[in-house]
C-alpha cells in the first residue's frame, strides 16, 4: 500500500510543480581596436520552468535576466498530440523557428556572437521570438526519412517595433530529415517569413532561407557537425533592396567532453548591398565531467565592408546549469 501511495504523491507532485532550471553565462571579450582591458560580464542568466501538463500538452516559460531586467525570452503551450492529421500546436512567444540557428539558444551554441547575416535581416534585437501560433506535422517517408512541415501566424511586432499597431506576420519551413548510414542525421530546409516594417506606408520585408545540417558519426562517439545556411532579404521601401548572406561552420566533438570548429559568415547590408560584410572564426569548448559545466573560447575577425573598420574580438564563456535543463554538449 505505501509504494502505492507514494507513486501517487509522485504523480501528483509531477503535474503541480514545474521542472526549475537557471542557466549562467559570465563571459571575458577583449578586443584590441577597443579597451586593452578585457570586458566581464555575467551574461544573461536563463531561468527554465516547463513541465507536462498532461499526455497532450506540455507548459514551457523561459525567463532572461540581463541587464534590461528581468523579462519574459519565452512562455508557450505545446499540443503534442490529439489534434487531427498528427498535427502539433504551439501558441504563446517563441523563437521561431526560420533557419537553423535561430531557434537554438546562446547556450547551446559553440560560439558567442550570433551570426551576422541573422542580426541583419532578421527582426528582434537577440533573435527572431515573436507571441504568435504555429502548427506543424512530420510525414514519414520511406525508410529513416521523414519531411517536417510547419506554419506560423505572428503578432508581427518585431518588424516594426518602433510603432503602436498590429500587422500580423507569417513564416513557414519545410524540411527533409533523413539518416545516412543509420547512424548520421541529415537535415535540409527552406523556408520563408514576411512582416510589415512600416505601418505608415505598408512596406515589407520578407527573408528567404535556405539550410543544411548533418551530423557526421565516425566508428566511435566522435562526431562533425556541419551546418550551412544562406538568406535573401527583400524590403519594398529600398531599392533595390534586395541583399543576400549566409554562414557556415564545422564543430568537430570528441572524447564527449571537447570539440573545436571555425566558422565563416557574410552578408550584404539591405541599404547597401554594393558591399560586403565578412568574418572568420575559429572556437574551443570543454565539459566538466558531464554538462553542467561547460567552457568555451572563441576568436572572431570581422573583415569590414566599404567604409566601416575591421575588429577583432575574443570571448571566454562559463556556461553552467543548475537543473534538469542542460547547456548541452557542443
Amino acid at each position: 500500500m505505501v509504494p502505492v501511495l507514494l507513486w501517487i504523491a509522485t504523480a501528483y507532485a509531477g503535474v503541480t510543480n514545474p521542472d526549475i532550471s537557471v542557466i549562467g553565462q559570465p563571459s571575458a571579450s577583449w578586443s584590441p581596436q577597443g579597451d586593452p582591458v578585457p570586458t566581464l560580464e555575467t551574461g544573461e542568466v536563463e531561468g527554465v520552468l516547463d513541465a507536462a501538463l498532461n499526455p497532450y500538452a506540455h507548459g514551457t516559460f523561459l525567463l532572461s535576466l540581463g541587464e534590461e531586467g528581468l523579462e519574459l525570452e519565452e512562455g508557450y503551450l505545446l499540443l503534442q498530440r490529439g489534434l487531427p492529421l498528427r498535427l502539433a500546436l504551439k501558441a504563446g512567444k517563441y523563437r521561431v523557428g526560420l533557419g537553423r540557428l535561430n531557434p537554438t539558444h546562446p547556450h547551446a551554441l559553440p560560439f558567442a556572437a550570433r551570426p551576422t547575416v541573422l542580426a541583419a535581416f532578421l527582426p528582434g534585437e537577440e533573435s527572431f521570438d515573436e507571441v504568435g501560433m504555429n502548427l506543424s506535422d512530420l510525414i514519414p517517408l520511406v525508410g529513416d526519412s521523414a519531411l517536417g512541415l510547419s506554419a506560423d501566424w505572428l503578432e508581427g511586432d518585431t518588424f516594426h517595433p518602433d510603432q503602436d499597431a498590429v500587422r500580423p506576420a507569417f513564416a513557414g519551413n519545410v524540411t527533409f530529415s533523413t539518416l545516412l548510414g543509420g547512424r548520421s542525421p541529415v537535415d535540409l530546409g527552406v523556408g520563408a517569413t514576411r512582416g510589415i516594417v512600416d505601418v505608415d506606408t505598408d512596406a515589407s520585408q520578407i527573408v528567404a532561407d535556405a539550410f543544411v545540417k548533418a551530423r557526421l558519426r565516425g566508428r566511435g562517439e566522435d562526431f562533425v557537425d556541419l551546418v550551412a545556411e544562406i538568406l535573401a532579404a527583400r524590403r519594398t521601401d529600398l531599392d533595390p533592396g534586395v541583399a543576400l548572406g549566409g554562414f557556415a561552420h564545422g564543430n568537430y566533438t570528441f572524447h564527449r567532453r571537447f570539440n573545436v570548429g571555425a566558422s565563416y559568415g557574410q552578408v550584404q547590408p539591405l541599404v547597401d548591398p554594393s558591399g560586403w560584410d565578412r568574418d572568420v572564426g575559429a572556437f574551443a569548448g570543454f565539459g566538466l565531467v558531464e554538462e553542467t559545466t561547460l567552457f568555451a573560447l572563441d576568436a572572431r575577425h570581422a573583415f569590414a565592408g566599404p567604409d566601416r573598420d575591421a575588429s577583432d574580438t575574443v570571448t571566454f564563456r562559463a556556461i553552467f546549469s543548475m537543473g534538469p535543463h542542460k547547456p548541452h554538449t557542443f
